[in-house]
């Protein structure tokens, strides 16, 4: 359980995420973060993949509010993604660079009481931090690996290795379990270890 206003606060996601392709669209798809209200039949803010064109995007699902990026995803290309929902605005950057922005002043949010991580992803992630502030409004240098702060809700690095379990690093006790998904050993770029 993961219960969050979203109506009346800011939040930031961001995650680094490897894609791999699609053998069924011959693309990159997948959610990398996805707050919902129903064990997945309903999200109202997620980032990810467009599963027809493939770029990455940021959406309020209510009333079709899509922050679409130019940038598709790049099969084996390690890749940092980041929504940012502030007072007005729901922001995507790619690589720390502001790829999509959209208002969403006439958009409705619910209290949500699921995170899910992953949602028909396809592709590595290894690193995911929430924080209950709008951390970013213009372009930044993305860092490596995410510290906490007095914001960060969340956090997991996903570099154990084993486990069913994924360690909620922020110390709020947001421990993920993990579900069709392994635990695979990558480089610092993130191309596979044999």
């Amino acid at each position: 359980n993961f219960k969050f206003d979203l109506k009346n606060n800011t939040i930031t996601t961001e995650a680094w995420v490897t894609p791999l392709t699609d053998g069924e669209s011959g693309g990159s798809r997948g959610i990398v973060v996805q707050f919902d209200t129903k064990a997945g039949r309903s999200p109202y803010l997620y980032t990810g993949i467009h599963p027809r064109f493939h770029n990455w995007r940021a959406e309020v699902t209510f009333k079709g509010v899509m922050a679409l990026a130019r940038t598709r995803a790049v099969h084996g290309k390690r890749i940092h993604v980041t929504a940012v929902k502030n007072e007005k605005f729901l922001l995507l950057f790619l690589d720390g660079q502001l790829a999509a922005k959209r208002d969403i002043t006439n958009a409705y949010f619910p209290v949500t009481n699921q995170l899910l991580i992953g949602v028909k992803q396809i592709g590595l992630i290894d690193e995911i931090r929430i924080t209950n502030k709008a951390r970013y409004s213009e372009n930044f240098t993305p860092p490596e690996r995410f510290d906490k702060d007095d914001a960060t809700i969340a956090l997991s690095h996903y570099d154990k290795g084993k486990g069913k379990i994924p360690k909620d690093s922020s110390g709020n006790g947001h421990h993920a379990t993990i579900y069709n998904a392994k635990c695979v050993r990558i480089t610092p770029y993130g191309s596979l270890k044999d």
